[in-house]
């Protein structure tokens, strides 16, 4: 979209610049023709870095690796038999 507002406005600056003439006679405010091209080689020059920006984001967001590397897995070790107390809970006391 940048890149199609900086060429628009490429457009529009030289078809200000070609009919200068008659656009001057209607003009609300009185501007020199170089304040105007330099206005429109602004919004140029914003949109195009915009564009440029958003490329340059866009291919180094593509480098970087989407999915996580793999992570080794842990295997836990059995438990411990001289540890496990469940069964004492089951015998009857005497």
């Amino acid at each position: 979209m940048y890149l199609f507002l900086a060429f628009f406005w490429i457009v529009v600056a030289v078809i200000v610049q070609i009919y200068w003439d008659v656009l001057k006679q209607h003009a609300f405010i009185p501007i020199d023709r170089t304040v105007m091209g330099f206005i429109f080689f602004l919004l140029f020059s914003y949109n195009f870095l915009r564009w440029r920006m958003a490329r340059s984001r866009q291919q180094q967001w593509e480098q970087i690796p989407q999915e996580p590397p793999p992570r080794p897995r842990v295997v836990d070790p059995p438990p411990d038999a001289t540890f496990d107390f469940s069964d004492d809970d089951k015998k009857p006391r005497n």
